[in-house]
Order: structure tokens, then C-alpha cells, then sequence
């Protein structure tokens, strides 16, 4: 224990200088502490401030990029719009000009058919004026008084008493057309009163490439029988009708009219069989006198050749055979002048003739 007072206040002093060192060694430490705190947030602030900097930049970039980016896709949208338009008016010009096509093919297919249907009914008309076939022919602005005038054929061609008809017909699927055709004519003629008036076969005149399509050419539907024909065929198919309504005819020719025929063919007959002999019993007498040069002399035979080769080859002609064929009467007339020659009179005889009777 202390005596002295002033012990005391060294001691006290003592503690008190203590206390301000440890206290000022404490403010230091947390001076230091502090600063170096202070530091440490002020370089986190920095980092902070730089992270932020850098986020702001990287903001700022894809903002930049962002807006670029809206430009980009305004543009390529502006872009896809005037695509858009431009596809869509493509496809209107596309279409309209389809659409034009298509009416030209119409209107062309119209016209081919029109022209199709006149060829056919002009080929008709020249074939039943020849005087061979000599048929009637009707068109659907002429037709008979006692015919239903809402029934209009393209043609007919008067037939043994009754009507029959040729149709023009032409498709672009023909083997889809050419039934439904079958199918609507047979209803139209059947369901009408001029059924009676129709011969049983029907006409339908086509073109050859369409004809080509049919898998047959030969259809029947309500008592009708519908054959398919090209325009070329026509000649042929008046050609038979000729001679079944000739054939019809026979049949009504009296016991007289019948030996007639029966005598001219039989006369027919025996003439040509009689000029064929002829022919061929000349021919044989030709070979016969061809095969005797073998006789004669062999520089005689070449002198022939020789004459032969420079002399023209007597052809006939065609047409001549061709006007002699068609001109009976001139055959007629020339034989007679052929087997009857008049005798040729000199002018001085006819001079000399004249003197003595004068």
C-alpha cells in the first residue's frame, strides 16, 4: 500500500498516461482500421463504379445493338413487306393472266370447235352433192318442216324414210366427254317425239387425235347405236349407206326389173372373163415371140439392144387412160372411127373428079 500521496498521483499519472497510450494506440488501431476500411470501400466503390461503368457500357452496347438491331428488322420487315406486295402482285398478275390464258383457250377450243363442226358439215354437204351417194343433207339452220324444231343435229342426211344424224364432237378428254355425249344424246332423242323419224345409228364425227383416246369407238344406249368417226372416214361411211339403200332397193324391184339385172351382170361377167382369156392367151403369144430372138443372131440381137436403149420408153399416160375412163361416149365414137375409117380424098383426085362431070 501506498504512503506517500504523491505516490498516488504518479501512480496515477502513470495510469492515466497508460490509458491514453492504450487509448491512443486503439484510436490508431481503428484509424488504421478506418483507413483501411475506408480504403477497402473506396476500392469496392471503385470496382462497384467500374462494374457499373462496365454494365452501363454493356447497356449502352446492346442498347446500340439493340437499336441497330430494330433498324435491321424495320428494315428487313420493310423489306418483307415490299416482298409480301410484290408476291401478292405477282399473284394477281399470275392469276390474271392465267385467267386470260384460260379465256383464250376457251375462246381458241371454241373456235376449233366451230371450225371443227363447219368442216364437218361442209364435208357432208360436198360428199351427198356427188351424184354416187345423191342423199338429202340437212343443217341445224335448215331442217325438215315436219321436224321438232327444238331438237337441232348439227347435220342429217335423209335415210330410207327416216333421219341420220351426224354430230360434231371435240374435247380436250375425249374418253370422259364422248360418255357423257352418249348419255345425254340417247335421253334427248329417246324422250322426243321424232324418235320414230331417227335412223337407229348416230353419228359422232371427232378428230383423229381425239380418236386415238377412245379404248372404243362403237357405244349403245336406249336403242341407239352411237359409232365414233374421223372427218376422212366420211366418204367411207356414205360409201356402205349408198349400198344398203341399194340393197333395200333390190328388194322392191319387180320380176322384170330383177332379170334385167340378174342378165346385166351375167353379161358383166362373161365379158370380162371372156377379155381376161383374151389377155392372157395374148400375153402367152408375146412370150412365145419373145422367146424365138434367142434364134437369130447374136450381132443382130445387139444392134436391137443397141436401138432399144436409144429409143423412148412408150408409157402410159394416166391421165389419158383417166379421160377415157370418164368418157364412154368418146371411147364409142373413136372405136367407130378406128373400125371405120373415112377414106382420104386428095384435092387434084377431087379437081379431076370435078372435071368430068363437067
Amino acid at each position: 500500500m501506498l504512503e506517500n500521496p504523491t505516490d498516488y498521483f504518479l501512480l496515477g499519472a502513470g495510469l492515466t498516461t497508460m490509458l491514453f497510450i492504450v487509448l491512443g494506440i486503439y484510436r490508431k488501431s481503428e484509424w488504421t482500421k478506418n483507413n483501411a476500411l475506408q480504403k477497402q470501400i473506396q476500392n469496392e466503390n471503385f470496382d462497384l463504379k467500374m462494374a457499373l461503368e462496365s454494365k452501363n457500357h454493356r447497356i449502352s452496347v446492346l442498347e446500340s445493338e439493340n437499336k441497330r438491331n430494330k433498324e435491321k428488322l424495320f428494315v428487313q420487315l420493310e423489306k418483307l413487306e415490299y416482298a409480301r406486295v410484290a408476291l401478292e402482285n405477282e399473284k394477281h398478275r399470275i392469276e390474271k393472266q392465267e385467267e386470260e390464258e384460260r379465256k383464250r383457250n376457251q375462246e381458241m377450243h371454241y373456235k376449233q370447235w366451230v371450225n371443227h363442226e363447219k368442216n364437218v358439215i361442209a364435208t357432208i354437204k360436198d360428199i351427198c352433192k356427188n351424184l354416187e351417194f345423191g342423199f338429202s343433207v340437212f343443217d341445224n339452220t335448215n331442217l325438215p318442216f315436219d321436224f321438232n324444231m327444238s331438237v337441232k343435229p348439227d347435220c342429217m342426211v335423209e335415210f330410207l324414210g327416216q333421219y341420220i344424224i351426224f354430230d360434231a364432237k371435240k374435247s380436250k378428254n375425249p374418253k370422259t366427254y364422248v360418255y357423257e355425249q352418249v348419255k345425254s344424246t340417247a335421253k334427248k332423242y329417246s324422250e322426243n317425239t321424232i324418235f320414230d323419224m331417227l335412223y337407229s345409228t348416230i353419228f359422232f364425227v371427232m378428230p383423229e387425235e381425239n380418236i386415238l383416246h377412245l379404248e372404243k369407238t362403237i357405244f349403245h344406249d336406249s336403242g341407239y347405236t352411237f359409232l365414233v368417226v374421223s372427218e376422212n372416214a366420211l366418204v367411207s361411211v356414205f360409201y356402205f349407206l349408198k349400198k344398203i339403200s341399194q340393197y333395200d332397193k333390190l328388194e322392191r324391184l319387180n320380176p322384170q326389173e330383177r332379170e334385167n339385172l340378174i342378165h346385166l351382170i351375167a353379161t358383166y361377167d362373161t365379158h370380162i372373163s371372156y377379155q381376161n382369156a383374151v389377155n392372157f392367151v395374148l400375153a402367152k403369144q408375146s412370150f412365145a415371140i419373145d422367146a424365138f430372138k434367142e434364134y437369130l443372131p447374136k450381132d443382130f440381137m445387139q444392134d436391137v439392144h443397141l436401138v432399144q436403149k436409144r429409143t423412148k420408153k412408150k408409157m402410159i399416160s394416166p391421165s389419158e387412160v383417166l379421160y377415157y375412163m370418164k368418157n364412154k361416149d368418146i371411147q364409142k365414137k373413136e372405136g367407130e372411127e378406128m373400125l371405120h375409117p373415112k377414106p382420104k380424098i386428095s384435092l387434084d383426085f377431087m379437081e379431076d373428079a370435078e372435071y368430068l362431070y363437067t
